[in-house]
Formats: structure tokens, C-alpha cells, sequence
């Protein structure tokens, strides 16, 4: 991902980027870079069956087709133009989830403080796989393909402290005033996950570990 800029948008469905929403912007999108540039996430993407026990598959669903399941090639197509991606518009969505397509990527509220809690964390790769995808494919069906992914390697990233922002003070924009926010704040999403919640990629990791070198 080569640029980030804000997206425009203050009608409809989209609310108006502040200087909260912004500095929280910024470590949102830093830590999804993370995980995505992370040998893990390379490591699903070219293993996919094997690790989520079913392979990628396009705008056709899963069938074995041009535009079904990927191939080979499409793994590694999809994989320079993930690592390439032109210029994204950041935004905020009111739609009570999160919105995208084309060059714009936007989340609700409540993601911008429940992010450090994991709390539905996989809307932003959701939404981000919008770019290449509809709700038919793995870029964007909910809980499943990206959206499963990047929930789910956030939270073994986080648990294993690798991400690059994790501290929920550091911007404390859940203490931002509510005339300045477009939802108030769920104190249910500021609740850490239990040590005994371990997802599935934590639990293939653990098994099948990487070598990680700097």
C-alpha cells in the first residue's frame, strides 16, 4: 500500500473526518499494513486451503471457474497487487459497520476504539478487500476469506504484542467528547479478550511455528 489520504465524503452515509477520527486513522491503518506486510499473512495467503481449509475464490463464489476458486497464478496476482495498492481514502461510515470499494475504505465509530480489543477488527480487511471483491467472493464475505484473516491474525499479532500500536491511551479517543464523535462509546468493545479465547490461527501457529527474522 503505497498512499493514504482521507476521504471527502460528508453526506449520506459518511460523516466527517475530524482531527479524533484522523489520529485514530492512522494507527488503524498502520497496524492493518502490519499484519498484511507480515510473513503470517504471507504464509495464509499461499497455503490458504491448507491453513483455512478452503481455497480464495472470486466474484463467482466457490466454484472452479474463471472468477471461482483462485489458482495458483491468482494467488500470486492478487498477492503483488495487495503488495502494491495504489492510493487509499480513509473514512468514517455511519452505516453501523463499515463501507468500501475502489479507492475508498471507511469504518463506523465504534471501530476506532474497539480496535485494541479486537472486537470485529475484521470489518477493515472487509472493506479493504472491497477493491478487488463483492459480498460473493472471499475478499468481502463476512466471516470468511479476508475479513476471517485479518480478524483473526490481529488477534495473534496482538496477543504475541507485534503490532505496532497497541496501547488504547495512546490517542484516547474513546475520550473523545460525544458532540465531537458520531456514536458514543460501548463500553463492551473496551473489554479485553480472555486468555482462554484462542482462535484458530493462534491455535495453527502454535503447531505449525514460523521463523521470524528481522
Amino acid at each position: 500500500m503505497q498512499q493514504s489520504h482521507y476521504a471527502p465524503e460528508t453526506h449520506g452515509n459518511w460523516g466527517r473526518i475530524t482531527p479524533a477520527y484522523a489520529r485514530e486513522w492512522v494507527i488503524m491503518i498502520t497496524n492493518f499494513a502490519y499484519l498484511i506486510d507480515s510473513p503470517e499473512f504471507k504464509h495464509i495467503w499461499f497455503n490458504h486451503k491448507a491453513v483455512m481449509g478452503h481455497d480464495f475464490f472470486g466474484n463467482k463464489g466457490q466454484v472452479v471457474a474463471d472468477g471461482g476458486f483462485f489458482t495458483e497464478a491468482d494467488y500470486k496476482k492478487y498477492y503483488d497487487q495487495i503488495m502494491n495498492r495504489g492510493t487509499i481514502r480513509l473514512g468514517v461510515s455511519t452505516v453501523g459497520g463499515g463501507l468500501g470499494g475502489g479507492e475508498v475504505l471507511g469504518v463506523d465509530t465504534w471501530l476506532f476504539y474497539a480496535h485494541y480489543f479486537n472486537t470485529s477488527i475484521g470489518i477493515i480487511g472487509h472493506e479493504f478487500g472491497h477493491h478487488w471483491g463483492g459480498h460473493s467472493s472471499a475478499w468481502s464475505l463476512s466471516g470468511y476469506g479476508l475479513q476471517e484473516v485479518n480478524g483473526q491474525l490481529h488477534q495473534y499479532l496482538q496477543r504475541k504484542q507485534r503490532l505496532p500500536y497497541m496501547d488504547p491511551d495512546l490517542n484516547k479517543f474513546h475520550l473523545t467528547p460525544r458532540d465531537q464523535m458520531y456514536n458514543g462509546v460501548a463500553a463492551h468493545m473496551r473489554t479485553p479478550r480472555p486468555d482462554s479465547h484462542v482462535n484458530h490461527l493462534e491455535r495453527y501457529f502454535a503447531a505449525n511455528p514460523l521463523k521470524i527474522t528481522n
